[in-house]
This record gives C-alpha cells, sequence and structure tokens, in this order.
C-alpha cells in the first residue's frame, strides 16, 4: 500500500510539472540576482528555459529547477527580497483586473478566482466573519519545503503590493496564521506550510480599489465630454 502511495504521488508530480505558467518569474529571477556569467549559467541550469521573449510560456517543472537552483546560490530569505520586486503589473492581466476592480474586497476575489493561472502551483481560499477576512494560500502540487517557502513568500508579498495602495501606507504589519511550526526566516516569522491565510480586517474589503475602473471611467468620459464642448476661441480660425 506504501509503495502504491508513492508511485501515485511520484506520477501526480511528474504530472503536475508539465502545468503551463508564463516566464515572467522566471525572468524576473535572472533581472534580480543574474547578471554574472557564472550565476546567470546556475540559475539556468537544468531548466532548459533560453528565450527571454516577454509572455513566453514555459512549464511549473522549468520553474521549480530554477528555485532550486536559486537555493544552491542565496541565502534564506532570497524569495521575500524578489517578492518585493512584485507590482500588479508583474501578475499580467490577472494583477490588471485585481488593482483595477471596485474595491479591494472585488480585487481580492480576481484574486482568489484567477491567480492560479499565473502560478499553477497554488490556489486561494478565503473566509470571513463579523471582523475579519482571510485569504487563505491552498497548496495545488506538492512542494518541497526548500521549494515552497521562497515561493510562498513571493506570493505574500504579492499581496502586501495589492493591499498597500489601497492604504496609502506600507504595511508595516502583516498576519500570516498555521496551526504547526513557523519558520523563521530573514528574521522574520512567517508561517509558510500549506493553508498560510493572510488575514485582515473585515472593514478593508470595502475600501475603494487603486484603479477602480467602474469610476475612472465614467470620470474620463464625463473630462472628454467637457473638453469637446469648450467652445472655440474667437480669434482661432
Amino acid at each position: 500500500m506504501h509503495r502504491q502511495k508513492l508511485v501515485i504521488r511520484c506520477q501526480m508530480r511528474r504530472w503536475t510539472t508539465s502545468l503551463p505558467m508564463p516566464s515572467t518569474y522566471f525572468e524576473l529571477v535572472m533581472r534580480a540576482f543574474g547578471g554574472a556569467p557564472g550565476i546567470d549559467t546556475v540559475l539556468r541550469e537544468g531548466t532548459g528555459v533560453t528565450s527571454e521573449v516577454p509572455g513566453a510560456e514555459i512549464t511549473l517543472g522549468q520553474q521549480l529547477v530554477q528555485v532550486r537552483n536559486a537555493n544552491r546560490l542565496f541565502a534564506p530569505g532570497w524569495g521575500l527580497k524578489l517578492g518585493r520586486r512584485f507590482e500588479p503589473s508583474t501578475h499580467g492581466p490577472v494583477g490588471f483586473a485585481a488593482v483595477s476592480a471596485p474595491t479591494l474586497g472585488d480585487g481580492l476575489a480576481v484574486v482568489e478566482r484567477f491567480g492560479h493561472v499565473r502560478s499553477p502551483y497554488f490556489q486561494f481560499g478565503s473566509s470571513r466573519d463579523a471582523r475579519r477576512f482571510a485569504l487563505r494560500v491552498e497548496e495545488r502540487v506538492s512542494l518541497a519545503v526548500d521549494e515552497r517557502i521562497p515561493l510562498i513568500e513571493c506570493v505574500m508579498l504579492s499581496l502586501q503590493k495589492l493591499v498597500e495602495p489601497v492604504l496609502g501606507e506600507p504595511m508595516s504589519a502583516a498576519e500570516f496564521i498555521r496551526s504547526g511550526t513557523a519558520e523563521c526566516i530573514a528574521g522574520e516569522i512567517y508561517e509558510t506550510g500549506p493553508g498560510t491565510p493572510c488575514v485582515c480586517g473585515h472593514f478593508l474589503l470595502k475600501f475603494p480599489g487603486p484603479v477602480a475602473l467602474d469610476k475612472i471611467i465614467p470620470m474620463i468620459k464625463q473630462q472628454q465630454a467637457g473638453f469637446i464642448q469648450v467652445p472655440a476661441h474667437p480669434n482661432r480660425r
């Protein structure tokens, strides 16, 4: 029975590593940590990724190989350094849809629904009560600890970059909760196991999104209409 379970896990691992994903994060690692020929070579070693075309497609397996290569080169915490470079635009259409949603709650709903399209190794689930809203990271692929930690670090900092423009200031603290033992990374405590949630006050969900198109588009149309209706200058022929 144990051998059968092991075989099934191996088959699942081989199948899930073939899942497609954009090369955006792969190339961001190259830009953030590469530059020296030796480092570039190690980061690409065994991945088979040579293209630098924006928007190119790679597989989850290739991305995980790069993560393991980075673990060989850099001290724990490199995922935090990389995650700080993430902006909503890093996540393509999903990021744009999240920041242009009417409210923060709507933006987080976009992330929950479509986040796995960009990063197939996880998906989000949410829960809420009268006071708090929790967005929970759920692994879709069984990851080794050294793969999980930097990837979840990047995911959590991506959420931070989505929330901060709504708050109008940097987040000074975040609450990551999981049953089990916390991992200590780069001097900070991060709960990096399966089911890690990001928790925020329920009232924040009603805050307007940073680029709420349902409000901005009518304003633009109104400004355009006002511009068109401006009478011509009397001295202009």
